[in-house]
C-alpha cells in the first residue's frame, strides 16, 4: 500500500485528472491512509506508553510467564489437543504443526498482562527475568518448551543439567552468540552451538533491502498498491525487483513457494493470479475500446485504409476540377497569341495509342463520364479521357483487387502522361491544374500508397498471414521497421475515415495476443501468462514506444496510462523465479533457514541424525511460514523495511514483531532468531 505522502504527491501532480475514476480512487485511498496512519500512530504510542522495565516489573512479568507457561503445557498435553495438532500436521505435511500453541500466554498478552515493551534489555534484567520465570515454573522453562517442545526434545535428552543451565543463563543474561556457544560447550558439549548460532528473519529483510533507496521503496509500495487495486496483487519480492531491476528477495520467494510451511499460502496467492490477470486486462481493454466489434477487425482496418486512399484521390480530382473547366473554355476560344485549337489530325495521332483510343471511346459512350455524345476532337472529351486513364491506373495498380495487373497499370500510366502533355500544351489553366494534381500525387497520394497506409490497405485481413502482416505494421516485434512518428501519422489518417477502427483493432489484436501467451498449461492455469504477454508486446523500449503511440493516438493518453500500469504489474510478475531456478544462493539461504552450518556440524557427532533433521524441519517450517506471510501481505514492504532497520535483540524488535506483524503473529509467538 502506498503511504499517505505517496497519495498526496500523486494528487498534486495529477490535478488535470480531477473528475476521472482514477483520480477519485486515489483521493479515497488518501483519506483511508490518513485514518489508518492516525490509528497506527495512536496504537504505537499507547503501546510504548506502557513501557516499564523496573526490576520488580521485569521479575513480575517473568514470573507470570512461568505460570502461563505451565498452563500452556497442561493445555497442550490434553489428548484432543495432541490429536488436533497431529491431524493438522499430516494434512499439511508440515511437522511444525505438531508444536503446541502457547494459548494461555497469548491470552495474557492480549489482556495486556505480558507486554513486549517490558521485556528486559540488559544482562542484569534478563538474568532477573530468567530467574523469576524458572522459579515460578518450578525450575522448568515452560516458555521454551511451549514454543518449541518437539524440536527441543533431543536437546533436553542429550544435554546434562549443567549444560542446560549454562546455556539458558548465558542466553537470558544477553551474552552474544559466541559467548553463549563457549559457555554451552563447557556445560553440555558441542551440541549447544545449534541454539546459539540461530539466524533471524530480520537478517533476510536487511539483506534484501541492502542498497535499495527510499525512493525505490516508495515506488515499490505504490506498485503493490496499484496491483492490489487492479485485482492482481504482487508479492513484496516482485514489486521490489520490478523497481530495482533485481532483488535477492525473489530467491527467498522461490524457496518459500516450493518448500516449507509457506507452500500452501503461496500456492493460494499465486493460484488467483491467472483469473486476476484476465480481469485486469478486460478493464484496460474497456478503456481502449468500450465496445467489442463483431467484425473481423483486420479486414475492417484494410478496408478503412483503402477507403481513405480512394477518398484522398477523389478529393484531389475535385480540387483541380475548376482548372479543367477553365481549360475547356480556353481550348474552345480561338484568338491571337493563343495556342492552336484541338485539331482532328492531332487527336487521330493520339488515338494510335490503344489505351488513349479506348479511353476516348469509353467516355463518349459512358453517361457518367461527362462527355457522353461528344466527338473525340472536343476538349471535354480529352479531359474526361485523361481522368479515365488515371482511374484505370489506380484500378490496375491496386494489389487488393482482382483486377491488379502491372502491365495494364503501366499502359494506363503511359497513356495518361501522353494525353496530359498534349492538353498542357493547349491550355494554361489545364497546365496549372495538372501541375497541382501531379505534385499532390507525388508528395501525398503516392507516399501514402507506398507507406504504412498503403500496406494496410493491401493486407485485406482475410488470411492468417495478412492479419499477421497488419500486426507487424502497427505493433511490430522488430520495432526498427517502423517508428512512433509513422504510427502517429497513419493513425490520424485512419481516424479521419473511421474514429473507431484503430481502437477496436487494437483491442481485438491485444486480446488475441493475450489469449495466445496466457493459454492454460497441462498443469493448469498459466501463472506466468501476464508476464509472457508483457514480454511479447513490450519486449524492448522501442516496441513500448510504438505501442504507447498506437494506444494514445488511437484511443486516448488516459487509456495508455492505465495500460502501462497493468504492464508494470505484469512485468513484475515475471520477476518471480521458476521452480527449476535453483542457485547457489538459494541453497545457502535454505541452510540459513534450517539453522545449518557450524551448528549442524557440531550437533551431528553427539545426537542421532533423525533428531537433527527433525529440528531443522521444524525451524525451516516456522521461518518459511513467516516469510510467506510477509511476501503476500499488502504491507509486506513496510514490514520488511521496519524489520531491516531494527536491531534484532532490541525491545523495539519485539514490538515490531508483535504489533507491526501483528496481523498474523499477535496470537502466536513470533520467530525472533537472535534472542
Amino acid at each position: 500500500m502506498g503511504t499517505t505522502q505517496d497519495y498526496a504527491q500523486w494528487i498534486v501532480q495529477n490535478k488535470d485528472l480531477q473528475g476521472t475514476p482514477d483520480f477519485e480512487k486515489v483521493v479515497k485511498a488518501y483519506e483511508q491512509s490518513k485514518l489508518e496512519s492516525q490509528f497506527e500512530d495512536a496504537r504505537y504510542k499507547s503501546v510504548l506508553d506502557k513501557e516499564d522495565r523496573s526490576p520488580l516489573k521485569v521479575m513480575g512479568q517473568g514470573a507470570l510467564r512461568g505460570v502461563t507457561g505451565l498452563a500452556d503445557l497442561a493445555v497442550s498435553a490434553m489428548p484432543y489437543q495432541q490429536v488436533q495438532r497431529g491431524v493438522e500436521a499430516l494434512k499439511l505435511r508440515d511437522i511444525s504443526k505438531l508444536l503446541p500453541e502457547p494459548q494461555v500466554t497469548n491470552l495474557a498478552k492480549q489482556q495486556g498482562l505480558i507486554v513486549p515493551q517490558n521485556e528486559p534489555n540488559t544482562p542484569l534484567l534478563k538474568g532477573l527475568s530468567f530467574a523469576s520465570e524458572m522459579g515460578a515454573s518450578g525450575g522448568i522453562n515452560p516458555r521454551n518448551l511451549a514454543k518449541a517442545a518437539l524440536p527441543e526434545l533431543g536437546r533436553f535428552g542429550a544435554m546434562t543439567l549443567g549444560g542446560t543451565t549454562a546455556q539458558q543463563l548465558t542466553e537470558g543474561a544477553g551474552f552474544n552468540p559466541l559467548a553463549q556457544a563457549g559457555a554451552t560447550m563447557i556445560g553440555q558439549g558441542v551440541p549447544g552451538i545449534l541454539t546459539s548460532m540461530r539466524s533471524n528473519v530480520g537478517d533476510i529483510a536487511r539483506e534484501s533491502l541492502k542498497g535499495v533507496t527510499p525512493e525505490q521503496i516508495k515506488l515499490s509500495k505504490l506498485l503493490m498498491q496499484r496491483a492490489e487495486n487492479m485485482g492482481t496483487p504482487l508479492t513484496s519480492a516482485e514489486a521490489l525487483a520490478q523497481v530495482t531491476g533485481t532483488n535477492k528477495l525473489t530467491n527467498v520467494q522461490r524457496i518459500v513457494e516450493n518448500t516449507g510451511s509457506g507452500v500452501q499460502r503461496m500456492a493460494d496467492f499465486m493460484g488467483k493470479r491467472p483469473e486476476g490477470n484476465v480481469t485486469v486486462l478486460g478493464q484496460q481493454m474497456e478503456n481502449i475500446s468500450p465496445t467489442v466489434s463483431g467484425a473481423l477487425m483486420p479486414k475492417e482496418m484494410a478496408q478503412t485504409a483503402q477507403d481513405f486512399i480512394a477518398r484522398s484521390e477523389k478529393g484531389l480530382t475535385g480540387g483541380v476540377e475548376p482548372y479543367y473547366r477553365n481549360a475547356i473554355g480556353e481550348m474552345k476560344n480561338i484568338g491571337i497569341n493563343k495556342p492552336l485549337p484541338i485539331l482532328p489530325t492531332e487527336v487521330k495521332q493520339l488515338s494510335k495509342n490503344p489505351a488513349i483510343d479506348d479511353a476516348i471511346n469509353h467516355v463518349i459512350t459512358d453517361k457518367y463520364s461527362g462527355a457522353t455524345g461528344l466527338t473525340p476532337n472536343q476538349p471535354d472529351t480529352l479531359i474526361s479521357a485523361k481522368k479515365y486513364l488515371d482511374a484505370q491506373y489506380s484500378k490496375f495498380s491496386n494489389k487488393m483487387t482482382e483486377s491488379y495487373d502491372k502491365g495494364k497499370a503501366a499502359n494506363a500510366y503511359s497513356a495518361s502522361r501522353q494525353l496530359d502533355n498534349y492538353l498542357t500544351s493547349k491550355s494554361p489553366s489545364y497546365a496549372k491544374g495538372s501541375e497541382i494534381y501531379e505534385k499532390a500525387q507525388q508528395n501525398v497520394i503516392q507516399p501514402r500508397k507506398e507507406g504504412m497506409l498503403g500496406q494496410l490497405a493491401e493486407t485485406g485481413g482475410t488470411t492468417e498471414a495478412q492479419m499477421a502482416q497488419q500486426s507487424n505494421l502497427l505493433m511490430p516485434q522488430a520495432p526498427r521497421a517502423t517508428s512512433p512518428e509513422e504510427i502517429k501519422s497513419v493513425v490520424k489518417l485512419l481516424r479521419r475515415q473511421d474514429p473507431t477502427v484503430v481502437p477496436s483493432w487494437t483491442r481485438q489484436n491485444l486480446e488475441g495476443i493475450f489469449a495466445e501467451t496466457a493459454q492454460k498449461l497441462q498443469s493448469g492455469p498459466n501463472q506466468f501468462g501476464g508476464a509472457n504477454f508483457a514480454k511479447t508486446i513490450v519486449g524492448n523500449d522501442l516496441q513500448k514506444q510504438n505501442l504507447k503511440t498506437l494506444i494514445s493516438e488511437g484511443a486516448s493518453p488516459q487509456a495508455w496510462q492505465g495500460f502501462e500500469t497493468m504492464l508494470d504489474v505484469f512485468q513484475a510478475q515475471g520477476k518471480r523465479q521458476g521452480a527449476g531456478s535453483q542457485t547457489a544462493y538459494n541453497q545457502e539461504l535454505q541452510q540459513q533457514l534450517r539453522g545449518q552450518g557450524l551448528g549442524k556440524v557440531a550437533l551431528t557427532p553427539t545426537k542421532p541424525s533423525n533428531i537433527v533433521n527433525f529440528y531443522e524441519k521444524v525451524k525451516y517450517g516456522q521461518n518459511t511460514d513467516l516469510l510467506a506471510k510477509l511476501l503476500t501481505d499488502k504491507q509486506g514492504i513496510t514490514k520488511l523495511e521496519e524489520l531491516a532497520k531494527t536491531k534484532p535483540n532490541s525491545a523495539k524488535a519485539q514490538v515490531l514483531t508483535n504489533s507491526l506483524l501483528g496481523g498474523y503473529s499477535s496470537l502466536k509467538e513470533p520467530i525472533e532468531e537472535n534472542k
